[in-house]
């Protein structure tokens, strides 16, 4: 697909392989746009559920995945640049499977995870990518919580892969946590923080500043 295509003729041509292609299908990005389907989170890569509604991704265990991960934390930090960012990709995104456990109405799948969330912990793209997800299908203030304090404990760990848009989305994410958790001073400071950081267009931050006036102006009435 060209890079250059834009959103709607993204949209129209995964809409036509979904519906014309019968086989299951996977991706392994963030997100496929559009939302159309449900998904089922195996770790690595997700399989879109034609049949179910978009929403919070389906969590499954894959012991071969686990076992992958396990063997990404053990081979050490690659001393090769590109191959480190690549290992970390890898380590964010077995990141979010982890967060989805944490809402799990499964316990039997809680603690299959629980071991490797422990590991996730002593990693910073792991921690973020549980954050990403905490952040976004969290429930509850305890769940935000959490997920704050997961960023915290990412910070001494980061690495020199960690670009500049990546810290401004950790800021945007403690700053919507923030909000969550009704500090609205804090929100701003970290919407604002981001931004300094990452002030490019596309920086979440920058919509997410310009809402919460809007929420502030509503407060005041």
């Amino acid at each position: 697909m060209p890079a250059r295509s834009g959103q709607r003729l993204r949209e129209e041509r995964l809409q036509g392989f979904l519906a014309a292609d019968g086989r299951p299908a996977y991706h392994m990005t963030d997100k496929v746009l559009p939302p159309l389907c449900g998904e089922e989170h195996l770790g690595f890569c997700k399989r879109i559920l034609r049949d179910e509604k978009p929403g919070m991704p389906r969590p499954r265990f894959h012991p071969g995945a686990a076992a992958f991960f396990r063997e990404l934390l053990a081979m050490g930090v690659p001393s090769d640049r590109w191959a480190r960012f690549t290992r970390n990709q890898l380590l964010h995104r077995y990141g979010t499977f982890l967060a989805l456990e944490q809402v799990s109405a499964d316990p039997d799948l809680r603690s299959r995870v629980e071991p490797l969330v422990a590991l996730a912990r002593k990693d910073s793209f792991c921690l973020t990518g549980m954050v990403e997800m905490l952040t976004e299908y969290g429930p509850d203030r305890p769940t935000w919580e959490r997920a704050m304090a997961y960023l915290e404990e990412a910070v001494p760990l980061r690495d020199e892969t960690l670009d500049k848009e990546r810290v401004g989305r950790e800021d945007y994410l403690r700053g919507f946590l923030a909000f969550r958790l009704g500090d609205l001073a804090a929100t701003e400071r970290f919407f604002e923080r981001s931004l300094e950081g990452y002030p490019a267009p596309d920086n979440a931050s920058r919509l997410a500043l310009a809402r919460l006036e809007r929420v502030k102006s509503q407060r005041k009435r």
